[in-house]
C-alpha cells in the first residue's frame, strides 16, 4: 500500500472527477480520484467541490491504488489522525522522509514541509525538528567561517611569497594569486600572463588567449599576439585572415586608432573596394582637405573603375570636374586645353606624351592620355575622337618626365 498527502490539482464538477497532487512520490505527477470516495465519508468536502468554490487549498491524506486505467485514490482522510492503525508501517516511512528532509541542510525547505510535518509529528515535534536543523545550519555556517579564515591565512601566506619572489607590491600579488585560481594555473604562468598585459595593454582575458596560442603552435608572445589581433579584427568586421592582415598593418603603419580602423572598413565594406586604397583615398582626402561629396566621388570611380591606383582615381575625379563645365566634345580640344593652359601638373599620373603611329609614322602628342584612361575620359565626358587610324603605341606621364628632369 501506498500513502500520499497531497492538494487539489483539478477537478471537473459536471464529470464528478479530479486530479490530486503528490508529496512524497513523484512530486510533479497527479493522481484521479472520484467524487463519489469523497461523499462516502467527508459529504461538506464534497459539497464544496461541486459548488465550484476554490478547491487550490484543500489537501488531503489518501491511499493510492493501481488500476487498468492507472493510478487513482482509493481511500482518503482529512488528516492524518484519521488514518487507521493499520496504515502504521507506511506512516512511520512517512516520518522518516520527513525527518530526513529537516535535516538535509543543503536543500531549502520544501512549501509543505511545515503543515505535513504538524500533521506526522505534531506541533511539539515540527518545533525539535525546526530548532534541530538551525543548530545544523549555525554549525555549517562556523564551519566555513573557519575554512574561510584558514583560505585567507594561506592566501595572504601565498600572497606575501609571490611579492618576495618576483619584487611586487601586494595588489600586484594578489592579482596574480587571483588569475592562477581563475585559470588554474601556477603562480609562474600567471605572472606571465600579467607581464603581457602589461606589454600589450591587454586586459587578463586576452593575456590568456595569447598565452594558450603561444602553447597550443608554439610561438613566441610577438607572434601570438599578432595572431590574435587578427583572429579578433577578422571576427570584429566579418573579414578573412588576409584582409584582417591588412588592417592590422595599416593600423600599425599608421599608427590608426579603433575608430579610424572603424571608418576604413566601413568604407570598403560600402564601395566595395579594398582596405588598402580605401586608406590611400583618405589619405588624399586629408592632404587636399577635400569634403565628404568629394570624397565620395573619388571612391564611386574606384570602383568604377578598379584598375586604377589610388593617385589615379584621384586624378580622373579632379579632370572629370574641372573639364565637364566647358563642353568639349573631341578628346582633341581637351589635349589642347591641357598644354595650352599648362595642366600636366594638375594630372600628371593620367596625363602626359603619348607616341601615336599611323601608317608606319610616328610622332608625339602631348597632352594626351595612355589608352585605358583616354577610353574612361571619353565615356564619362562623351567625347568624340578624330576617327583615324593613329594608335598610341607608347605613353610618357607628366610625373615620369618631371621626375627625370629633376635627376
Amino acid at each position: 500500500m501506498t500513502i500520499d498527502f497531497g492538494s487539489i490539482k483539478g477537478y471537473n464538477p459536471d464529470r464528478g472527477f479530479g486530479f490530486v497532487g503528490h508529496t512524497f512520490f513523484n512530486p510533479d505527477g497527479k493522481v484521479f480520484f472520484h467524487i463519489k470516495k469523497i461523499k462516502k465519508k467527508h459529504f461538506e468536502l464534497a459539497q464544496k467541490l461541486d459548488s465550484d468554490e476554490a478547491f487550490e487549498t484543500v489537501n488531503f491524506w489518501y491511499e493510492i491504488e493501481t488500476t487498468e486505467k492507472g493510478e487513482q485514490v482509493s481511500k482518503l482522510w482529512l488528516n492524518a489522525n484519521d488514518i487507521p492503525q493499520s496504515y502504521t508501517n507506511e506512516l512511520c516511512g512517512l516520518k522518516q522522509k520527513v525527518e530526513s528532509i529537516w535535516k538535509n541542510i543543503g536543500s531549502p525547505k520544501p512549501s509543505w514541509l511545515d503543515l505535513v510535518t504538524r500533521e506526522l509529528v505534531g506541533v511539539d515535534g515540527r518545533h525539535e525538528l525546526s530548532v534541530e536543523r538551525d543548530n545544523l545550519e549555525s554549525q555549517l555556517r562556523a564551519a566555513e567561517e573557519e575554512r574561510r579564515r584558514e583560505a585567507e591565512a594561506l592566501l595572504q601566506n601565498e600572497i606575501v611569497r609571490i611579492a618576495k619572489k618576483y619584487d611586487l607590491d601586494t595588489a600586484e600579488a594578489y592579482e596574480i594569486v587571483r588569475i592562477a585560481k581563475k585559470y588554474d594555473l601556477d603562480t609562474a604562468e600567471a605572472y606571465e600572463i600579467v607581464g603581457i598585459a602589461k606589454k600589450y595593454d591587454l586586459d587578463t582575458a586576452e593575456a590568456y588567449e595569447i598565452v594558450g596560442i603561444a602553447k597550443e603552435y608554439d610561438l613566441d608572445t610577438a607572434e601570438a599576439y599578432e595572431i590574435a589581433s587578427i583572429v579578433k579584427i577578422a571576427k570584429k568586421y566579418g573579414l578573412d585572415t588576409a584582409e584582417a592582415c591588412e588592417i592590422l598593418r595599416i593600423a600599425e603603419t599608421y599608427g590608426l586608432d579603433t575608430a579610424e580602423v572603424d571608418e576604413i572598413v566601413r568604407i570598403a565594406k560600402k564601395y566595395g573596394l579594398d582596405i588598402t586604397k580605401v586608406y590611400e583615398i583618405l589619405s588624399i582626402a586629408k592632404k587636399y582637405d577635400l569634403d565628404a561629396a568629394e570624397v565620395d566621388e573619388i571612391l564611386k570611380i574606384a570602383r568604377r573603375y578598379r584598375r586604377l591606383d589610388t593617385a589615379e582615381a584621384y586624378e580622373l575625379y579632379r579632370l572629370l570636374k574641372d573639364l565637364r563645365p566647358l563642353g568639349f566634345t573631341h578628346s582633341r580640344e581637351l589635349s589642347r586645353h591641357i598644354i595650352r593652359n599648362e595642366l600636366g601638373y594638375r594630372y600628371p599620373n593620367i596625363s602626359g606624351i603619348v607616341t601615336m603611329e599611323d601608317g608606319g609614322t610616328r610622332w608625339l602628342f602631348p597632352g594626351g592620355f595612355p589608352p585605358a584612361i583616354y577610353t574612361i575620359i571619353c565615356q564619362e565626358l562623351r567625347l568624340a575622337n578624330q576617327g583615324t587610324s593613329a594608335i598610341a603605341i607608347d605613353f610618357e606621364s607628366f610625373q615620369d618626365i618631371y621626375s627625370k628632369n629633376q635627376k
